[in-house]
């Protein structure tokens, strides 16, 4: 579901990288993906990397500008969710052994 949200918003801004709802829609849908799941991190990646491969973005000044706020905004909430819950989950002798 976090998978189909992300892409489904990143498809929404390629189609008309100029629309300011549509980046604060997937701004903000990217951080719920994140809070759904721990794997919409490598999702969220691949939608900043085909939006910077994406020509209409890239020429956009404007919408490089918001996928680097949108990037940064995604890596601030997975940095917390990791420093809080993640990883005494990584360090765990049980989950090493599970």
């Amino acid at each position: 579901m976090a998978t189909g949200l992300a892409v489904w918003l990143a498809l929404r801004v390629a189609a008309n990288p100029h629309a300011r709802t549509a980046w604060l829609q997937l701004t903000a849908g990217g951080v719920v993906c994140l809070l759904l799941s721990q794997l919409a991190v490598f999702t969220l990646g691949g939608v900043v990397v085909a939006l910077l491969v994406d020509r209409e973005t890239r020429r956009s000044s404007d919408g490089r500008r918001r996928l680097a706020i949108a990037a940064l905004s995604w890596a601030t909430v997975f940095s917390m969710l990791y420093l809080l819950i993640y990883r005494s989950t990584a360090s765990s002798a049980y989950m090493h052994a599970f």
